[in-house]
């Protein structure tokens, strides 16, 4: 989020440089586990929506664990290669992971729920921690570009973009 307290304190490269890799886990660990579902990045601030970046990601409906493990690659990434404070920002995620959770409740029962996010929470670390080149390439392209568009101006869409940024030979799957 833009205006935050824990963001507060923050100067505006720091948040520009959280936002980019925060934005570039949810891009690469979606790109992993369903390349065609990321059609658009971005860590151009909307102040409208206050927020400060966004991944665009066609939802896998019937894979619902991959949405997850996407939604906590990004706060996973900013925890850990920046000095933001822990979740700074990371609301809309929050939101984002309980909903889908929540849409689970007529197959799962609460305790089930519990454990499948402490699950894919602790699979979304071991990919982020895995793939960080290719999270830390694609934040250096959001740093340079700003966003990574659904048409880029060369034609390339953003599958096609984050194809040759990430390098997919070296992609993990842990």
């Amino acid at each position: 989020m833009l205006n935050s307290p824990v963001t507060d304190h923050l100067n505006p490269e720091q948040i520009l440089r959280m936002t980019c890799i925060h934005e570039a886990a949810h891009a690469v660990i979606s790109f992993i586990l369903f390349a065609e579902s990321v059609t658009y990045v971005s860590v151009i601030p909307d102040p409208s929506k206050d927020e400060a970046g966004r991944t665009n990601i066609i939802e896998c409906e019937y894979l619902p664990e991959h949405s997850l493990r996407a939604g906590f690659a990004g706060m996973h990434a900013q925890s850990l290669w920046t000095d933001a404070p822990r979740n700074a920002g990371c609301s809309d995620d929050f939101t984002k992971i309980q909903i889908i959770l929540d849409r689970l409740s007529p197959y799962m029962d609460q305790p089930a729920r519990v454990k499948l996010r402490a699950r894919v929470r602790e699979e979304s670390l071991a990919m982020v921690i895995a793939n960080e080149v290719a999270i830390r390439r694609v934040a250096e392209y959001l740093l340079e570009h700003g966003e990574i568009g659904q048409i880029d101006d060369y034609g390339k869409s953003a599958k096609e973009v984050l194809a040759r940024l990430i390098d997919e030979r070296r992609l993990s799957i842990p």
